[in-house]
């Protein structure tokens, strides 16, 4: 089932996209700067509509986020992220379980002499996580490597001839021993498929105007690989933009849609509905609303369940 959103996804786009040391209203997709955003998630279940979970973000005047604050509704548990800064750069980020004044994690930042990300120590209780990141002569990450308590993965990114993000892989090692591996291919700095030693297919994710889909073909695992691989040069020597992809792996005969989401957007082409459901669990239809105050005071969107804003995006679903 989708959530909201997750820090780890947040940093991964964050520190190889954008390669900055603060996480801006940009970063989650806004081009006009945003103070607060309210967003609900609704389940549809047996004709049912159920609140799920609400999510709160707060962003600086800066327009760097300083909280994200989520609720969920299943077992009244609150989760809360709180982010400072230090002369605009992200400090610490600190998560705290239903309102406790002790928080359950801490992660601290580190710079290089260029301002750019150059440690992350993760704290856990009695656990430490810490992610070095190395850069090429073009002062792009190079090199992510993260050391856990008995393990340890490394993270290698290779960019394209115009110096844009293309393929990241990752190994995975327990006792020096690789027991996971993975690689994603990125196109317009938007993740467009992956694989890994876990799976026996391929998974595609497409973006169009109103909506994107997940998508995967299944493969022979022993072929998974080198399949990726045709892929990865097939979208660089035709030089596939994200919408081309989209027309092509959505035209592939054998590809099957699991995920959907449509969205309706308003003037600055931010979503405030989106409607999404899953064709492998039938049972997961869901819904969230959005309401966006922007740093100029000006508020789009609700976050109030709207059958008539559900009727509407569903027509575009079609």
């Amino acid at each position: 089932m989708k959530t909201l959103f997750s820090f780890l996804g947040l940093l991964f786009l964050k520190s190889i996209f954008a390669q900055i040391p603060q996480i801006s209203y940009q970063d989650f997709g806004y081009e006009k700067q945003v103070s607060k955003v309210e967003i609900m998630l609704y389940d549809f279940k047996d004709k049912v509509v159920v609140d799920n979970q609400k999510e709160e973000l707060i962003f600086n005047k800066e327009g760097n986020i300083a909280s994200i604050k989520t609720t969920f509704f299943s077992n009244n548990s609150i989760v809360e992220e709180k982010y400072s800064y230090e002369n605009n750069l992200l400090f610490n980020r600190k998560q705290f379980l239903n309102q406790q004044k002790e928080p359950v994690s801490t992660s601290l930042f580190g710079y290089n002499n260029q301002a750019k990300i150059s440690e992350i120590q993760i704290n856990e209780k009695e656990k430490k996580t810490i992610c070095l990141f190395s850069y090429n002569d073009d002062n792009q990450i190079n090199e992510v490597n993260k050391k856990f308590e008995n393990s340890y993965q490394y993270e290698k990114f290779e960019y394209d001839e115009n110096n844009q993000l293309w393929k990241k892989q990752l190994n995975y090692f327990e006792k020096d021993t690789v027991s996971f591996t993975s690689e994603d291919l990125i196109i317009e700095n938007k993740l467009a498929a992956d694989i890994s030693s876990e799976k026996k297919y391929i998974k595609f994710y497409t973006y169009g105007e109103n909506s994107n889909e997940i998508s995967r073909l299944d493969i022979d695992k022993n072929k998974i690989s080198n399949e990726f691989l045709n892929l990865c040069d097939l979208i660089n020597d035709k030089n596939m933009s994200t919408s081309d992809f989209r027309k092509f792996i959505l035209g592939i005969k054998d590809v099957k849609v699991i995920t959907k989401e449509t969205f309706l957007k308003n003037e600055f082409g931010d979503w405030l509905v989106n409607y999404y459901y899953d064709n492998l669990h039938s049972e997961i239809t869901q819904y969230y609303f959005k309401k966006i105050i922007y740093a100029d005071g000006t508020i789009s969107g609700d976050s109030e369940f709207n059958i008539f804003k559900v009727n509407e995006v569903k027509s575009l679903a079609k």
